[in-house]
């Protein structure tokens, strides 16, 4: 089962890593936020979100932590999306992997990250209505 669940997270994290940075991204990181792609998770996230993290003994969150938003990997976002943290920097990333691959797999299964992003506080939705168009189809399928 432990096997089985590493080869999803690594298959699943090629899938990412391809479609990461696709120019039809149907969410973008706003441009007064991609100054902060720079900055590490430290400088971004409240001191209790950064204690928080540094009890719980994973690698992920502890890079979350220490490296910096532009150099996060598949398991970081997933992560972020999870914890419902820098949500502003991950939904963008993930709209168009998701477009693409809607069975992306969160920590334990397929289709997680669909489930973690639809469990997103409804006040962090009111607040991008903008955003609102990461549920719309594709042309491609209209």
């Amino acid at each position: 089962m432990f096997l089985k669940k590493i080869k999803m997270h690594r298959e699943h994290e090629k899938i990412f890593n391809k479609y990461r940075n696709q120019s039809n991204n149907r969410i973008l990181i706003p441009d007064n936020l991609r100054i902060n792609l720079e900055k590490t998770g430290r400088d971004l996230l409240s001191e209790k979100t950064v204690n928080y993290f540094l009890t719980i003994r994973s690698l992920y969150y502890a890079n979350v932590i220490n490296n910096k938003i532009k150099d996060y990997t598949y398991m970081e976002w997933v992560t972020c999306i999870k914890e419902n943290i820098l949500l502003e920097y991950a939904l963008p990333i993930f709209s168009s992997v998701l477009l693409f691959y809607p069975m992306l797999s969160g920590i334990h299964a397929e289709w997680e990250i669909l489930y973690e992003i639809s469990d997103i506080d409804e006040k962090f939705w009111m607040e991008h209505r903008n955003w609102k168009t990461f549920c719309m189809c594709d042309e491609r399928f209209s």
